[in-house]
């Protein structure tokens, strides 16, 4: 976060319409503006935020720390990596351990997604 010229991050809610997101006439987020952006997931049945994620991505240029936050479980880890999130606040209670095993779940995939999970050491691992 010290690379930033400013340190700021975004807390986006799952209702939140994705035309919002950028002022008229603009293409693209301004990567060197924000640290990160966090995107709620108020219920683990909610999917909003997937299909938020992607558009982020995909649609509107977002290549900096994209964070799953709220009621993220460790099961919707591994999915939640292939729409594009790269960091994860697992609900309390929740192994972070068990939460990095989650990536090794799957080896084959049949649908497109945005970046490959990770393998992330658990040495990589912080508390909050």
């Amino acid at each position: 976060m010290s690379q930033r010229i400013h340190s700021v991050a975004i807390l986006v809610p799952a209702h939140a319409d994705s035309k919002d997101f950028l002022p008229i006439g603009v293409s693209s987020i301004n990567a060197l503006a924000i640290t990160f952006i966090a995107i709620d997931f108020p219920n683990y049945k909610d999917g909003r935020g997937f299909s938020l994620a992607q558009i982020l991505r995909t649609q509107l240029g977002w290549l900096g720390e994209l964070r799953a936050v709220g009621d993220v479980l460790i099961d919707t880890i591994h999915y939640l990596a292939r729409c594009g999130f790269d960091s994860f606040l697992v609900k309390e209670g929740h192994d972070p351990e068990l939460a990095l095993k989650s990536f090794e779940t799957f080896t084959v995939h049949y649908q497109k997604s945005y970046p490959k999970p990770v393998k992330i050491n658990s040495s990589q691992v912080s508390d909050f």
